[in-house]
């Protein structure tokens, strides 16, 4: 009785801070060009940044997985960051859909973060 307890808290929690409707997305870094020799996949969740190891990349590529952005006239966008924190250092933005498409950037990603622009 008592996880169900929580578990409903919980449910109640992340519903009313709209976690459950937050835009989702898969996030992966290549050591080559054209997004292959891939580095790993990371999950990207809207509004929350992700620090990551300081690799140097030459492509990467994005794509939604759940979850849409509040406001229907906003896109998914990915945003890239040379420092960790995502708040300095910003490389690019670019939306993103349910599809994956390679971008080249021969940068060194420290964060990335997904808002809706």
């Amino acid at each position: 009785m008592i996880a169900t307890a929580k578990t409903f808290l919980l449910a109640a929690v992340l519903g009313s801070t709209g976690a459950l409707g937050a835009v989702q997305a898969t996030f992966n870094r290549y050591f080559a060009a054209e997004c292959s020799t891939a580095l790993g996949a990371v999950t990207l969740v809207e509004g929350y940044c992700v620090n990551l190891e300081s690799f140097p990349t030459l492509s990467w590529d994005a794509s939604v997985t759940s979850g849409a952005c509040a406001d229907a006239s906003a896109s998914p966008v990915v945003k890239i960051f040379t420092d960790p924190g995502c708040e300095t250092g910003l490389v690019s933005g670019n939306a993103i859909g349910a599809g994956a498409q390679c971008v080249e950037e021969d940068s060194t990603i420290q964060s990335v973060t997904l808002v809706c622009e």
